[in-house]
């Protein structure tokens, strides 16, 4: 694949490339986007780049993924409820630890006050 450089000149984008791109956007149609940056260049002649690599690397970073940015509908609100609940549990058992051990001194406190 070729794209135009400012000075004219061609940048030859090599297969070692494409598969480096391909590697670090796996969501990305790397070709087809290349594709489009090369047009891009050609549409637009005062705004070309002298440093294709980066240049594509910026492109293809902005360029739609086809990797799910999320999980199902409802997945995160379950994930923090159910967050939410094993949080809860130490503070209730604590509760009721707290109050078996107060019910615990008030028979003893009884027990003793009985002598």
């Amino acid at each position: 694949m070729r794209i135009l450089k400012r000075d004219g000149t061609e940048y030859i984008v090599d297969i070692n490339e494409i598969k480096d791109y391909e590697r670090l956007f796996p969501g990305v149609d790397v070709r087809h986007q290349i594709e489009l940056a090369a047009r891009w260049c050609l549409d637009n002649p005062s705004k070309r780049k002298d440093q294709i690599p980066r240049f594509l690397t910026n492109w293809l970073k902005r360029a739609p993924s086809t990797l799910p940015t999320s999980g199902p509908a409802g997945y995160r609100a379950r994930v923090q409820e159910e967050h939410h609940k094993e949080m809860a549990k130490p503070a209730a058992s604590y509760a009721v630890g707290r109050a078996a051990l107060n019910e615990a001194l008030r028979l003893v406190g009884k027990a003793a006050l009985a002598k």
